[in-house]
């Protein structure tokens, strides 16, 4: 067991440096087309929709609780580890809470821009 946490943790960490360059490389693309849809004049881009219908808030509102517990129960044991696990479950609390906040104004957003354009003549 002792031989097999030290692989287990190069393993995760490998996986988890992977989907950080994924989300980098995809998050550049997206700025970088949603930047060419603003720059040019007369064009046939389109900006990409956010899909932000039931399923991804509640998943997010079941992360930021359980997250949360976490973060509580964590916070109640005095030691090093311990410590930094509850401070690393509230700033997931806390970056997820912007995270949903920006989608839902996005769709707020979204919804009265579509409203307005339907009442121009």
């Amino acid at each position: 067991r002792t031989r097999l946490e030290p692989i287990a943790i190069v393993i995760l960490s490998v996986i988890m440096c992977a989907a950080s360059v994924l989300v980098i490389y995809e998050s550049i693309n997206t700025i970088s087309n949603g930047a060419g849809y603003f720059t040019e004049v007369n064009t046939t881009k389109t900006l990409t929709e956010i899909d932000m219908s039931a399923l991804p808030i509640s998943a997010m509102a079941v992360t930021i609780v359980s997250k949360a517990i976490l973060f509580f129960l964590c916070y109640r044991i005095k030691t090093p580890a311990m410590s930094a696990l509850s401070s690393d479950h509230q700033n997931d609390v806390a970056s997820n809470i912007v995270a949903l906040i920006c989608g839902l104004i996005g769709i707020v957003q979204n919804l009265f821009q579509f409203r307005l354009s339907t009442l121009q003549l």
